[in-house]
């Protein structure tokens, strides 16, 4: 999982190296408060935005993935999110109560743990 700042925070140059210098597909979204902002970048999609000439240079928005990501809450059970995380090709993110960024929950994770009941 990585981070990646909204709002004068990191362009598409900086997410995709912090992408690139963890390994990651893809990075999630947030304000300078750590609220989750509904954003899902992916390195592909990070390359598209640098390569256009006709974009801004320090906007995530074209980046992020189509429709938009809806978080999961903290207190949902997996038994709730196990449609949504399965039916996504990246980590889903888990937030709290306030909408604050707390990490994201895999297909592997689910699959690992509902293996072991």
């Amino acid at each position: 999982m990585q981070v990646i700042r909204h709002e004068g925070g990191d362009g598409p140059v900086t997410a995709l190296q912090r992408l690139r210098n963890y390994d990651r597909d893809y990075g999630y979204v947030m304000n300078k408060k750590k609220e989750f902002v509904g954003g899902v970048v992916s390195q592909d999609n990070l390359i598209k935005v640098i390569e256009d000439d006709s974009l801004s240079s320090d906007d995530l928005s074209p980046a992020m993935l189509e429709g938009g990501v809806s978080p999961v809450q903290s207190t949902d059970s997996m038994q709730d999110i196990l449609s949504e995380v399965s039916s996504k090709p990246y980590p889903i993110p888990v937030v709290d109560e306030n909408n604050k960024y707390i990490g994201v929950i895999s297909k592997k994770y689910i699959f690992e743990n509902t293996e072991q009941d």
